[in-house]
């Protein structure tokens, strides 16, 4: 094969991939729950929210009372509403955390 028919085949490999990649987080609708955190990983990205596991995404936004805060800001005992994805039985993946406040009332509480 020649130079050029290699770069093709490489970029059309490239993009495919991206593509399967981006169409199945199209396929993974948003879910809500509400809850207190758990566990913090910082180092892993990832924590323990209402006995599940999620791994933050890379596009996740936090908002703490009220205001743009990041995945470090966050504690452990802190109330808070998550959307996130559901990727397999085992993997959930985190878009936005809400701290919810601290008189906030949680269902089944």
């Amino acid at each position: 094969m020649n130079i050029g028919r290699k770069l093709l085949f490489l970029m059309l490999l490239v993009t495919s991939s991206l593509a399967g990649a981006a169409s199945t987080l199209a396929i993974a609708p948003e879910k809500e729950m509400e809850g207190t955190i758990q566990e913090l990983d910082f180092g892993a990205n990832t924590m323990i929210f209402q006995g599940l596991s999620f791994r933050m995404a890379p596009e996740l936004t936090v908002e703490i009372r009220g205001s743009h805060g990041a995945f470090t800001m966050l504690q452990e005992g802190m109330k808070a509403h998550v959307t996130y994805r559901v990727l397999s039985a085992s993997e959930r993946e985190a878009v936005r955390i809400e701290q919810l406040p601290d008189n906030y009332s949680l269902e089944g509480a």
